[in-house]
This record gives structure tokens, C-alpha cells and sequence, in this order.
């Protein structure tokens, strides 16, 4: 048993050893700069955004590239305050928006240009090319106009009704960003009563449609749906036409969900991002192997580090309760010093390694 000892503690401080240099030399000199976007929150009523970036290396120059969720391909921002960025470890750039799929601007943001509903794609490669170094991708959420109203709140079969919409997507001017269908359909019998009748928002914000011969008794559902794609519904109401007065509903909007929160896209790995992580308990984890194993290596050396501090105190507990016994003193203080001179291989381990990566390497690399 006496021999199993040594062995025992140059086995593990080689262990340890191990971990502390796949952990220090499979870490980047560099930290990746980190990218996102101010506001957090973007809809299609937001005028610009502004690009932050932060953990730059001020002797690198950097750029930003764009994508647009149906685009091929990143574009490089051909703008003066998105390229030749460097001396700094953190940007901010100017506000920007949309001109169309492949271009972005920065003057008369809001003049006839916006963010459409889907994903943007922001990254930062070297000024010299070479790829993306960090991507984010943010959502634009899709807004649409207020809630429909019906009037008289009480119909009564045959008596006329009046179904208007307010609300316009920014900007007011443009014609199809604020136009919108509707459909009256009769849930009793599953048949489109009203079919593909057109509100017109721009410029005014206001759009009725009179019924004029109302409707017969019965359930009812008036849809909203958007003006180019009818695949989008922003709303439904469901109401009764009676003899006695029917009831108009409380309109639901399919825009948010039941917290009043935009729906996430169905389905989706929420590990597949650009940001190559993934949310667990214990944080994001990197789905990237280079990353992961620097993240595991990381949570190893702290393993390493209580290990050594639970042998120490078992050590103690030993000599304390050896009531004189020598082999019992000889036990714990051994396995103390194994211990102690364990954590001290890893504290210099750590300091030589740490001068030799990135004092040493680091100004060849």
C-alpha cells in the first residue's frame, strides 16, 4: 500500500499538469471581439440602429459586414464609419438602417426606409478580408396596426356594421406597408361571408368598411390579414349577430403570444446560431469544439484545485483523530504534503505557463 503512494501523487499532479496546459494553449491569444446591436428590442417601426463592438485588438482594423435573412451572401458596409476601425477596443458606429436587402444607409433613415420583419446578420472580419470573426443576429418583429373594432357592439340580423382599423407601420406613407385585407367568415358554416375586402392605412392611420346590408343570425369571425402576404393574420374577433342584440368579442392579436410577447420561430435547435452556444443551466455553452473543450478544461482545473483542498482537510482529520498512532500521523501528513505541493505545481504551472503564452508567444503570433 506504502508503494501505491508515490504513484499515487505523481499521478496526480501530472494530471493536473495536463489540464493546465490544454487548458492555457488551447485559448486564443486574443479575445474574439463581441457584437451587438442598440436597441435590444427591433420592430418594424424602428428608425435605425447603431453597432456596438467591444474586445477589439487596437492593432487589428476591422469592418462590419451585413446580411439580410434572405440574402446569399455577407456584404461589407462600404461606409466610412463601418470599415478601417482600429487603435480602439471598443466602436460604436453611426445609426443605420436598411436602403434595401444588400445595402445599408446612414442618412434619411426613415425617409421611405425600414426594417422588414425576418432576421438580420451583423459580423466583423479584418479591413484585409478573410471571413467573419463574430457574427450576431438580431430579430426584427413584426408589427401591424390596433386592434379592429366593430360597431354597434349589439348587431342584430340585417343591421348595418362598420369594421375599422387604425395604426400605421412607420412610415405612414407608404401604400403596401400599410394596407391590409380582411375576411368576414361565418364559423357556423365555415363560408367566407365577406371575401378579401381592402383597408388602406398610409398617410391617414384610419380605414372603415361598411356592411351595409349586415349580416344573418349567427357566429362570426372577422380576420386581418396582411395585404401581401395572406399566410400573415395580425387579428381576429369573433362575434354574434341575435335577434335580441349579439356580442362582440374581446379581438385576439396573433402577432404576441399569451405573456404578450412576439412567438418565437417554431421549431428551431436554439443551439443553431451564429454565436455557435448553447443556453443550459450552467450557462451558455459553446457548441464549437475549440471553445467547449477551453470551457471543460476551465471547470477541471477548478475540480482540480477543491480536489487538493478535500485532501488537505482529509489529511487533518486524519492526524487529528490518530490519537499519537505514527502510522496514523504518517498517513495524514503525507497526504497533506501530497496535497500542498500539488496546488503549489499548480500555481507556478499557471504563472509560467501564463508568461510563456502570453508574454512570449503571443508577441511571435
Amino acid at each position: 500500500m506504502n508503494n501505491l503512494k508515490p504513484l499515487l501523487k505523481k499521478f496526480t499532479i501530472t494530471t493536473i499538469s495536463l489540464f493546465i496546459l490544454l487548458f492555457y494553449f488551447s485559448k486564443p491569444v486574443n479575445a474574439a471581439p463581441v457584437l451587438d446591436t442598440i436597441p435590444a428590442d427591433v420592430d418594424e417601426n424602428t428608425v435605425s440602429i447603431q453597432l456596438v463592438a467591444t474586445g477589439l485588438n487596437p492593432q487589428e482594423t476591422y469592418k462590419f459586414t451585413y446580411k439580410y435573412h434572405d440574402a446569399n451572401d455577407f456584404y461589407t458596409i462600404d461606409k466610412d464609419g463601418f470599415k478601417n476601425i482600429t487603435g480602439v477596443t471598443s466602436y460604436t458606429s453611426p445609426p443605420v438602417c436598411p436602403a434595401d436587402n444588400q445595402e445599408l444607409k446612414e442618412t434619411n433613415c426613415g425617409d421611405n426606409h425600414w426594417f422588414e420583419a425576418g432576421e438580420y446578420r451583423f459580423g466583423i472580419e479584418y479591413q484585409s478580408g478573410g471571413g467573419d470573426i463574430v457574427t450576431k443576429t438580431f430579430s426584427v418583429r413584426r408589427t401591424g396596426p390596433n386592434a379592429p373594432t366593430i360597431s354597434p357592439q349589439s348587431l342584430h340580423p340585417g343591421e348595418p356594421l362598420t369594421i375599422t382599423l387604425t395604426g400605421f407601420k412607420h412610415p405612414a406613407s407608404v401604400q403596401n406597408r400599410n394596407d391590409y385585407n380582411f375576411d368576414v367568415v361565418d364559423t357556423d358554416t365555415n363560408d367566407k361571408v365577406v371575401d378579401n375586402k381592402f383597408l388602406d392605412l398610409h398617410n391617414t392611420g384610419t380605414d372603415t368598411y361598411e356592411i351595409t346590408n349586415g349580416l344573418g343570425q349567427g357566429n362570426y369571425q372577422l380576420i386581418i390579414r396582411d395585404h401581401g402576404d395572406d399566410d400573415v393574420v395580425y387579428w381576429t374577433v369573433d362575434f354574434t349577430v341575435e335577434p335580441g342584440g349579439g356580442v362582440v368579442e374581446e379581438p385576439v392579436n396573433h402577432l404576441t403570444d399569451e405573456n404578450g410577447l412576439p412567438p418565437g420561430p417554431p421549431g428551431r435547435n436554439p443551439c443553431d446560431n451564429p454565436d455557435k452556444t448553447c443556453p443550459t443551466a450552467l450557462g451558455n455553452i459553446s457548441t464549437d469544439i475549440g471553445a467547449f473543450s477551453t470551457q471543460f478544461l476551465s471547470i477541471a482545473i477548478g475540480l482540480a484545485g477543491g480536489i487538493a483542498l478535500v485532501l488537505m482537510v482529509i489529511g487533518s482529520v486524519r492526524v487529528l483523530m490518530s490519537s499519537g498512532d505514527p502510522k496514523g500521523v504518517g498517513a495524514g501528513r503525507d497526504m497533506i504534503i501530497a496535497a500542498v505541493a500539488g496546488l503549489l505545481f499548480l500555481i507556478f504551472s499557471v504563472l509560467i505557463l501564463k508568461f510563456i503564452g502570453l508574454n512570449i508567444l503571443g508577441g511571435i503570433v
